[in-house]
């Protein structure tokens, strides 16, 4: 995994940064950092850790976040809460089979 020069800030200051921050810094952060480090929302989780073809991984090890490495690391999220989540239930709104 590649390390990246603001991760060593997410290392010193676990579960101080605002989701709000994390989101305009996503490109600064190793998604792996971001996920053993800060305490997260299962929106922020699905949209930038599990959507296939993650546009805001960093190197191969961020593109394989699964549901299990969320559960593990973020404990307050349940599987239920990452597929109920707004931005899941968007997702799933905008990629409806045409019928």
């Amino acid at each position: 995994m590649e390390y990246f020069k603001k991760d060593e800030d997410l290392y010193k200051h676990k579960n101080y940064y605002s989701i709000d921050y994390l989101k305009e810094n996503i490109k600064e952060f190793s998604l792996w950092a971001i996920l053993h480090t800060q305490t997260l929302t299962p929106d922020f989780c699905v949209e930038y850790l599990l959507m296939p073809d993650n546009k805001y991984a960093k190197d191969e090890d961020d593109e394989v976040i699964y549901i299990n490495n969320i559960l593990y690391w973020q404990r307050h999220i349940t599987k239920d809460d990452l597929l109920n989540c707004e931005f899941m239930k968007k997702y799933k709104y905008n990629n409806k089979p045409p019928t």
